[in-house]
């Protein structure tokens, strides 16, 4: 019972294009490239950017379903960039799930004023960015009109 619950996934082909695509941002490039592995091992199709300035160019020019977002960015505040994303029209119905070291009381009430979805900190489990994945685009995040 408990040996396929913990199995690895089967790679999954990236030629799916009906497959999520994550944009995943993040300075620390060990931390990327792990996190870029395991989306991809569930399927997630993945663009990567180690920038704000790279971030905002990928997710206004490429359709993106959700944003992965460390909040230590060489060129921008981590706040900043997700409040722009979440105000841009190409982007504000994307959920961005902040994952960060920075741990401070308000930390989450800052991550939802500034457009996030959801606040995680560093070191985390991958599977609850795993879960929250799926609860972020399980959610309506349309208005009823």
């Amino acid at each position: 019972m408990f040996d396929k619950a913990l199995a690895e996934p089967e790679p999954v082909s990236q030629e799916n294009s009906d497959a999520v695509r994550i944009l995943a941002v993040d300075d620390d490039e060990g931390h990327l490239a792990a996190l870029e592995h395991r989306l991809r091992q569930h399927g997630y199709r993945v663009l990567t950017a180690s920038t704000a300035a790279q971030a905002k160019q990928l997710a206004w020019s490429h359709e993106t379903d959700l944003v992965l977002l460390d909040l230590r960015l060489p060129d921008q505040d981590g706040f900043e960039l997700c409040a722009e994303l979440a105000d841009h029209p190409r982007t504000c119905g994307i959920p961005i799930i902040v994952i960060s070291g920075l741990d401070s009381p308000d930390i989450v009430r800052q991550t939802r004023s500034s457009g996030g979805s959801y606040y995680v900190r560093k070191p985390y489990d991958p599977n609850v960015v795993l879960a929250l994945i799926e609860q972020a685009l399980g959610e309506d995040t349309q208005p009823d009109w």
